[in-house]
């Protein structure tokens, strides 16, 4: 029996599996919200692959699990799809921003000549990510 069989046996878990079912957990929860949008949008994995400038098998890889998505390629989804993934801490969901929080930082990076991509959308196109 490998090592792989006797966690699944005993539920016991290696620090190295842990990190890659945590990184999984974290990947699929951006994914899954990426995956709605699209549907709502009617958006093919094509689609969002020729509007960040990759290949549909990525995406699909991605999608599948087979691959880890980075920051960078995030970066990318939420600015062509015009939406903005806002992370926070547990126990610090997303009312625990001001009200008012999107348009002051809006009007400081206007400031800054910066256009961010939640810039002109409607809120409910910003998504939370509570860990």
């Amino acid at each position: 029996m490998n090592t792989h069989e006797l966690d699944q046996l005993f539920g016991t878990r290696s620090p190295e599996a842990q990190l890659e079912a945590d990184t999984s957990a974290l990947m699929f929860s951006f994914l899954s919200i990426v995956d709605r949008e699209m549907e709502a949008r009617g958006m093919t994995k094509r689609a969002l692959a020729a509007a960040i400038g990759t290949s549909a098998a990525y995406i699909t890889q991605l999608f599948r699990g087979h691959k880890t998505i980075n920051l960078e390629t995030l970066a990318k989804i939420q600015s062509a799809m015009g939406i903005q993934f806002v992370v926070s801490l547990d126990g610090m969901a997303h009312d625990a921003y001001p009200s008012n929080f999107l348009e002051e930082a809006e009007e400081e990076r206007s400031k800054e000549g910066v256009n961010y991509p939640w810039q002109g959308h409607d809120a409910h196109n910003i998504f939370s990510i509570v860990a």
